[in-house]
């Protein structure tokens, strides 16, 4: 099938503004479907072994941008990835000032949980403090939280 030029310049412009826009901003989440077993002291090591270095220098204001566009990016890595997104979405309130960057599926304190890693920050800073929860998978019942600067 033949395509007019004018029907591929419109698919490259789309493809280029496509790449500029999802790339520019937006974190990616690392999602791990590992189903560990750990305690909730456990989790802290989580905790000290991931990084939010990619965002602490973003300012709390676009938190919301932000965490969008990792809840897209968590969704699309495949449907427990999604699950744990949606659980996200439902545990959460909408503005909540803080942006996903690792979430594992584990089983915490014998419990199917999600151990959800995300950046945050005070509402005039930066995102440059991290937070752990572990979210009880079906429910959203927090099993575990902590946070580090």
């Amino acid at each position: 099938m033949k395509r007019s030029p004018a029907l591929l310049v419109a698919l490259a412009a789309l493809s280029l503004a496509a790449s500029l826009l999802g790339g520019c901003d937006g974190p990616s989440v690392e999602f791990h479907a590992s189903d560990t077993a750990y305690t909730s002291p456990q989790t802290r090591l989580v905790l000290e072994r991931i990084g939010t270095n990619e965002l602490s220098d973003r300012p709390t204001q676009k938190a919301d941008a932000l965490r969008t566009s990792a809840l897209a990016d968590l969704r699309s890595q495949g449907k427990a990835a999604s699950e744990a997104a949606d659980l996200i979405t439902s545990t959460f309130p909408p503005k909540t000032k803080s942006v996903p960057v690792y979430v594992e599926r584990a089983t915490v304190d014998g419990k199917s949980s999600f151990i959800i890693i995300e950046a945050w920050g005070p509402a005039e800073g930066k995102l440059d403090s991290k937070r752990l929860w572990v979210i009880a998978r079906g429910t959203g019942d927090v099993i575990y939280s902590a946070a580090t600067k």
